[in-house]
Formats: structure tokens, C-alpha cells, sequence
């Protein structure tokens, strides 16, 4: 039939799919075709968001339908369909219904508050299906659950461990030198770090290899721990509870003894997987129009210098660079991208030489990949002064774009990544603040080059 009436008629079998009403017959069928229709109907993203609908679907042809629905169309970041997207990249491998949405409930609880409720209702749409362990709470930051007005902090756990308090149980973690955190075993809640010697007794401690969990520490061996996908490296058990610590964080499952275990015998060949890929991130809108939050969300207040309009320069013509400078301030920061804008907090906007009639005047912002960073007066373009060997000039067309295009850098520098490095989505980014600037050969060098002397 020609395309659009094939379509009409696949929305239509969603809809009486999905009657909460629906027969056992219908249910039945649901269950492995559900999904599939909703891809024919090019409803798969709203499918996707009915979490009940999704709770009924067999993850096979679910993940079959997906991989249709996106085949050659990439994937908007911070949806539904992202988060399946990582969920496939990373490792699951659900040998049961009851595992994978076991699974996919973790991966709403790393989602962050805003995906609560729609875990709460997984659960509660699992009906009969018995999940082998049900996630209680999550710290930390799940993939593509990040926020650009925040540095991405994922530290490396290397030490995990369960202990008792005298309000009760709690799970602490911290990487090889410092504290990251302290939560209530069993509700998350935030706690005072425990003393050394206050190991709880009945723990298992197992670190996760290619072949399982193995004794904390040890090479070989087995520990009997549900499965988890591989970017959980390290738990803790204790009776039915589980603290485990993944490359997003931390978080604790209730491990349930009575699920029993199901044959897995097509374990290692239900592996799922995706060739989906995701698309550009959109940009910040507020990197089009910085403000002196946004800059203060990611360094200190006092970083960010503000010149009020009687203290600069009468030869600084440009009027967006003074009402930038005057309302929204100037990061005076070093440690990155061989940038070091400090002394202008101290100095001021001050020419590197006295202006003539023939000439604009130059005002000094600091140092840049080893060339003096400047400010044209006239027309407002920040350039670098070519004595680094670098020959293009621009480093902004405008002092607004330069401060954006470096407040994005820093906030991809200074965070932490696991899978979904964000390199390609801040490239995309300048180039959409600046193209002219993004192309020359200091940002590009900024991507390119590892040897910085402050990235090493």
C-alpha cells in the first residue's frame, strides 16, 4: 500500500495496542509487536515516552524496532532514545525481561529528579515480571544527563565500602586520595564520613572484570553478585543490599532473593547493541548572550571583573565591547587553554601603545598560546599578536563570542568524562558562535594539539 496509508494504518494498531483495556490475546501480541509498530507509524520517540507501554514491550524486538526507528535519522541528546543509546553502548546484556527492566529502571534513577517519576511508574507497570534487583538511589551523573551551567563531576571511586553508624547503615566513597561522599545505605540520604574502624561485619567486596565479579582486589575467583553492565566497576554487599560504584557514580540496589534465577543459556548472544548515533547537542542559548551568571556558575564571583563605562578607556570605541565589559565583566582565569587573563583584574584595560589617528588603539587582555591576547578598540574583535608563530590573528570576532567560545571550552575541560565525551559537540558549538574565529589555527590547535602546557 502506498507509504502514508501504511503509516495511518500502523498508528492506528499503536492505539488499540495500547488500551489499558486491551485482551489477553492483544496483550500478547503487544508485548513482541508493539514496538515495531510504533517505528512504522514513525511514533517510536513517543512510544518511547510511555513508560507503562514500554514496561509490556520484550526488549528484543524493542531494541529491533529501535534500531529501525533511528536507522540513518541521529538520535536528539537528553531523550528516552538517548538513554537507550547508552544503555546499548554500554554493555547490557539482560538475559530476562525482569533484568532489563531492572536495567532500564537504573537508567531512569541516573537520570537524575526529573525522570523519578517516570521510574516509579516502570516499576509499577512491570506487574507479574519479577526484576532481580530494583535500584533505590543514585548519586552522581548518568550518561547524557548533563547540564552545561554546571562542571560534569564523575570521580573515580577507588575505594567502596558499607559501615555502620550509630543512625544506621552507610555507604561511603572516595577516589585515591580524597572523600567523595557519605549517603544512608538504604535511602541516600547525605551523612558525616564514618571513622576507619568502623567496618561492618557480613560485607563482600568484589571488584567487575571481563569475566565477572572477582574478590575485591584479587585476580581471579567469583563472588555471586547480580549482573550489571560493565561500566560498573566495584560493589559492596551486604545482606540484600548492594552499593556499587560505576563511571557515572554511586548507587544501591535491593537485591531480590525470591525473583529466583532464569535460564540465561543465550546469554553471550543477546548482547545488546546499536549502530544508532546521536546527534549534535544544541547550543547553550545563553552562549549567544553571555551573562555574568552563566560565568559565575563556573568560576568564582570574583573571577569575573567588571569595568564600570567611566573607567574605560574614551579611546575603546567599540560599544559592544564596553557593554560587555561594563554589564556582564571579563573572566580574569589561567589554567587552561594557555590562557592567563589574571592581571587584567589588577591593571585595567590598558593600550599596549598610545593611539594615533592612523591606528586603532590595542588594549591588553593578557597571554594566549604564548602571544599577547588584545582587544581592538575600534572594532571590538579580540586577536592574539602573532609572536607565538601562530599567523592567524582572530581569536573572536567579538569580545561577547570570544567569552563564550572559551567559557564552553573550559566547561568540556574541567569536567569529567566516561563514554560520551563531548569534544564533537563543543567543536560544533564554536563553530556556531564563531566560524570565522573557530577556523583559525589557535582554536583548532586548542583540539589538536595535547602537548599544552596546562592540559599535560
Amino acid at each position: 500500500m502506498p507509504a502514508d496509508e501504511a503509516k495511518s494504518s500502523h498508528a492506528r494498531i499503536v492505539t488499540t495496542l495500547s488500551a489499558a483495556d486491551a485482551s489477553d490475546a492483544t496483550r500478547w501480541y503487544a508485548e513482541r509487536a508493539l514496538a515495531g509498530h510504533a517505528a512504522a507509524a514513525d511514533r517510536f520517540e513517543a512510544f518511547l515516552e510511555d513508560t507503562e507501554a514500554v514496561a509490556r514491550v520484550g526488549f528484543a524486538t524493542l531494541f529491533e524496532a529501535f534500531e529501525a526507528a533511528f536507522h540513518g535519522q541521529p538520535i536528539t541528546q537528553g531523550t528516552a532514545a538517548a538513554r537507550l543509546h547508552y544503555l546499548a553502548r554500554r554493555g547490557g546484556q539482560p538475559s530476562s525481561q525482569g533484568e532489563w527492566l531492572a536495567l532500564l529502571h537504573l537508567t531512569l534513577m541516573q537520570a537524575g529528579s526529573t525522570e523519578r517519576a517516570a521510574a516509579d511508574r516502570l516499576l509499577a507497570a512491570a506487574g507479574p515480571v519479577a526484576l532481580p534487583w530494583r535500584t533505590l538511589w543514585a548519586q552522581g551523573v548518568g550518561a547524557d544527563a548533563f547540564r552545561t551551567d554546571a562542571l560534569v563531576k564523575r570521580p573515580i571511586v577507588r575505594t567502596l565500602r558499607i559501615a555502620h553508624t550509630p543512625s544506621g547503615n552507610v555507604v561511603t566513597a572516595r577516589t585515591r586520595r580524597d572523600h567523595i561522599g557519605t549517603w544512608g545505605l538504604a535511602t541516600g540520604a547525605p551523612r558525616p564520613e564514618p571513622g576507619e574502624a568502623t567496618s561492618t561485619p557480613g560485607t563482600t567486596s568484589a571488584d567487575q572484570g571481563p569475566q565477572g565479579w572477582r574478590p575485591a582486589g584479587a585476580a581471579d575467583g567469583a563472588v555471586d553478585l547480580p549482573r550489571m553492565p560493565e561500566y560498573v566497576r566495584r560493589g559492596v554487599r551486604l545482606g540484600d543490599h548492594l552499593a556499587l560504584a560505576s563511571t557515572d557514580g554511586v548507587f544501591v540496589v535491593e537485591i531480590n532473593q525470591g525473583a529466583g534465577r532464569e535460564a540465561s543459556s543465550g546469554l553471550l548472544k543477546r548482547l545488546v547493541s546499536t549502530g544508532t548515533t546521536l546527534a549534535p547537542a544544541d547550543l547553550p542559548a545563553t552562549a549567544l548572550a553571555p551573562t555574568t551568571d552563566w560565568l559565575t556558575d563556573l568560576w568564582d564571583v570574583t573571577a569575573v571583573k567588571r569595568f564600570p563605562q567611566e573607567t574605560l578607556p574614551s579611546a575603546l570605541s567599540d560599544a559592544g565591547a564596553r557593554q560587555f565589559l561594563s554589564s556582564v565583566g571579563f573572566p580574569c582565569v589561567t589554567g587552561f587553554l594557555e590562557l592567563d587573563t589574571t592581571g587584567l583584574a589588577d591593571t585595567g584595560l590598558r593600550p599596549v601603545a598610545e593611539p594615533t589617528e592612523q591606528e586603532p588603539a590595542y588594549y591588553s587582555l593578557g597571554w594566549w598560546q604564548g602571544a599577547r591576547l588584545l582587544l581592538d578598540g575600534h572594532d571590538g574583535r579580540v586577536l592574539q599578536d602573532g609572536s607565538s608563530g601562530i599567523e592567524d590573528a582572530l581569536a573572536g570576532s567579538s569580545l561577547s563570542q570570544f567569552v563564550a567560545m572559551v567559557r564552553l571550552y573550559y566547561w568540556w575541560f574541567a569536567s569529567d568524562w566516561s563514554i560520551e565525551d563531548t569534544e564533537s559537540d563543543v567543536r560544533h558549538w564554536l563553530d556556531l558562535i564563531d566560524p570565522d574565529a573557530y577556523r583559525t589555527q589557535g582554536w583548532q590547535r586548542v583540539f589538536e594539539d595535547y602537548n599544552f602546557e596546562d592540559r599535560v
